[in-house]
């Protein structure tokens, strides 16, 4: 397929073949019904519209005519529609045309009109939603600006460090620089917070995840080592596995209405351990299932060997290293019928036994990358808990 600017470059040259023919579109022209003009008009716009539809024929070119003077005739009647509406007029723009708004701002005619034709409607609500400054208690030049400022200094050399920082954190900060430059008047209260946080764009957010305590130096290391350990074996003998919690009885968030209550019972906790392991080249082993009983009563009447799964069972529904190096060893003779030699890449989790197998070589990632150099941990994982929520509601 054509880049997108070849294509808009092909398309206006197509239109300015056109314009140049009047033998096409002018009905009074005595060349309209000039046949052989016609013919090598349309000769000229196939060539043309080839370059990017290499199959394209008349009857082709035909109908993008059709259609670019249909869009046309679209574009003119909303033009007509905000010029009666009053939205055209240089004098209310700046003293921009609508012709030319399009071009200051990148955006199309169409646009442009919807804007001009409810600009007392959108100046109305952003005069009622903006703040008021003569309103706004905020010193400029004062001690109240040295504090924010100060605060605002902190709060960036913290943050950048990667150091949790609350409400009552930034209002403690707050009260002490105001101790230091001996402003005893100064409270820092939810309001000055908030106004604080508007001020600098700041927002709560929930830290999670291990990117955080993740070394650079060591990944890149890393790295730089894997192309070594992999030498010699193919794509489908490189394998990576891993376990993760699936809560498979947590239910979803849900939109609701405005104002409508969105009370609920307990966020259902009930846990499993799954094992996934897939290889570089897409192969899927059968996924491990770790719950809390051998027999569940949902088994009552099926085979547990005959799943889609492999199962297993401890008190808390947890990896071991026994149920781990079972597992390994199984791997290992699956393999080992299969006459192949792999590698697997495993986090160095305590669960993760570490044996040596005659057909599978376990390699261990380093201590706290794996949330940015495991391939499972970069959205293998999430996807089929995503597709579990989905087959399960």
């Amino acid at each position: 397929m054509a880049p997108i600017d070849s294509t808009k470059k092909v398309i206006e040259d197509f239109i300015e073949i056109y314009k140049t023919h009047p033998c096409l579109w002018q009905v009074k022209n005595k060349e309209y019904r000039d046949r052989d003009k016609k013919e090598a008009a349309y000769k000229l716009l196939v060539e043309k519209f080839r370059e990017i539809e290499p199959d394209a024929n008349k009857s082709e070119v035909a109908r993008k005519i059709s259609n670019l003077r249909s869009n046309v005739r679209k574009e003119k009647k909303k033009y007509e529609q905000s010029v009666k509406s009053g939205a055209s007029a240089d004098e209310t723009n700046g003293g921009w045309s609508i012709c030319k708004l399009p071009d200051k701002f990148g955006i199309g005619k169409t646009q442009v009109a919807e804007v001009l034709k409810n600009k007392e409607d959108i100046l109305r609500r952003y005069n009622k939603n903006s703040t008021n400054e003569k309103s706004r208690k905020f010193q400029r030049n004062g001690p109240g600006e040295l504090i924010d400022k100060i605060v605002l200094e902190w709060f960036n050399r913290v943050r950048n460090k990667n150091v949790p920082v609350s409400g009552p954190i930034i209002q403690a900060k707050a009260l002490e620089v105001a101790r230091e430059i001996e402003r005893d008047d100064f409270k820092a209260s939810n309001g000055w917070l908030e106004s604080f946080k508007v001020r600098h764009n700041i927002v709560f957010k929930s830290i999670c995840g291990e990117s955080a305590s993740t070394n650079l130096t060591i990944v890149n290391e890393w790295k730089s080592k894997i192309s070594e350990i992999v030498t010699g074996y193919e794509p489908q003998n490189i394998f990576n596995a891993n376990d993760t919690g699936l809560f498979y009885r947590a239910l979803p968030d849900t939109f609701s209405y405005k104002g409508e209550s969105r009370s609920g019972g307990k966020i259902a906790k009930e846990r499993l351990t799954v094992l996934l392991c897939v290889s570089m080249s897409g192969e899927k082993l059968k996924p491990l299932v770790i719950g809390k009983s051998v027999k569940p009563r949902c088994f009552k009447g099926i085979d547990v060997s005959k799943l889609a799964v492999e199962w297993k069972a401890n008190s808390k529904a947890w990896m071991t290293t026994h149920i781990m190096t079972d597992w390994l060893q199984r791997l290992d003779q699956q393999i080992k019928t299969q006459n192949r030699k792999i590698l697997l890449f495993l986090d160095n989790a305590t669960s993760h036994a570490h044996l040596s197998l005659d057909n599978v070589t376990l390699i261990f990632f380093p201590p706290n990358i794996t949330s940015t150099s495991q391939p499972l941990d970069q959205g293998i994982i999430k996807n089929v808990k995503v597709f579990y929520r989905k087959f399960a509601l």
